[in-house]
């Protein structure tokens, strides 16, 4: 699939809104302004569920939420969502069908998930002007400690500056961190250079030739790189969450550690590449040439392998089928 930057919205009465772009849309539905259940389109044609486009849906409502971690992963994404929104709500809000949902609680706001609403309230208590700590019994002393901890270190999170695609500059030379968030960079010759920790997210870069360079956790989800070359690059622990890699050249990549769910890497040339510990759930591998790579405690649950068969959860380090 494509990777489009800007979205519009179907509200449940028919009526479009938009285009928006993918991080707002990201955080219309952590806040539960938005469902997974609306249609979206990128040229108001072709219709289809928001669940039905990786893209579009925040990585922490992929996890395994009940893990308690990704739980208050899942917290504090939505009480970042929340912050922005309430920061830049003149200047975003959708107009229209999806406004006047939100302006008439009484039967046209999109309901909110539980757990959004427990939040807005738990959020409210704690920072009203004036809020005075609870006496807790005893036994339950431990349990408002924790709870207090989460709210600091959340408060912490809150407060640290964002970043957003606004600041991402495609003219900055290529170095370490660099912010390179949608941008169109086909072509482009990378080769050696150094992007460890590089943001690259939603960035079109079809036919770049990106040998031997470093891309260290480095951000490339959502990122287009139909036909590059990427041979002997080191990308460990980088994000390739829902990239196109669609025949690319990853020889020999070294790939340790990297979350490549739901990549797209047909017919891409992946042989003696290292791909230990690497998530490929839910990757479409088909065409794809795996000789000689090492697939050491690779996750491949539900992914297509590369003769069109679809590995059963649980595969790890080969994809196994009924």
């Amino acid at each position: 699939m494509p990777i489009h930057r800007l979205w519009y919205i179907r509200s449940e009465k028919g009526q479009v809104e938009g285009p928006f772009p993918v991080r707002l849309i990201g955080d219309f539905v952590l806040v539960g302004r938005l469902t997974q259940d609306h249609e979206v389109s990128h040229d108001r044609n072709e219709w289809k569920k928001l669940r039905d486009v990786p893209e579009l849906v925040p990585q922490e409502l992929k996890q395994d939420l009940s893990k308690t971690e990704a739980q208050q992963q899942l917290t504090l994404a939505r009480r970042r969502a929340d912050a922005r929104s309430r920061q830049d709500r003149r200047a975003t809000e959708p107009e229209g069908a999806m406004a006047e949902e939100r302006r008439d609680a009484a039967d046209r706001r999109i309901p909110e998930p539980y757990q959004t609403n427990v939040h807005r309230t738990r959020q409210r208590e704690a920072f009203a002007p004036g809020a005075r700590a609870i006496a807790l019994p005893g036994p339950k002393i431990l349990l408002g400690l924790a709870v207090l901890l989460v709210l600091v270190t959340a408060l912490f999170f809150i407060l640290q500056p964002i970043r957003s695609a606004q600041d991402s500059d495609c003219n900055a030379r290529p170095m370490p961190g660099v912010y390179w968030e949608n941008c169109k960079m086909e072509g482009r010759s990378l080769s050696g250079v150094n992007l460890s920790e590089a943001h690259l997210r939603n960035s079109y870069l079809a036919m770049v030739i990106l040998n031997d360079a470093n891309l260290e956790r480095a951000d490339l989800s959502y990122s287009n790189l139909s036909g590059a070359s990427l041979s002997n690059a080191k990308l460990y622990n980088a994000n390739l969450v829902g990239v196109t890699l669609r025949k690319a050249n990853l020889q020999g990549a070294k790939l340790k550690g990297a979350n490549m769910s739901y990549a797209i890497l047909q017919g891409a040339d992946l042989s003696n590449a290292m791909l230990w510990n690497v998530d490929l759930s839910n990757a479409d591998l088909q065409g794809a040439n795996l000789q000689a790579a090492d697939l050491y405690n690779a996750r491949l649950d539900n992914a297509i392998w590369v003769d069109g068969r679809v590995c059963q959860t649980g595969s790890v380090s080969k994809c196994l089928t009924r």
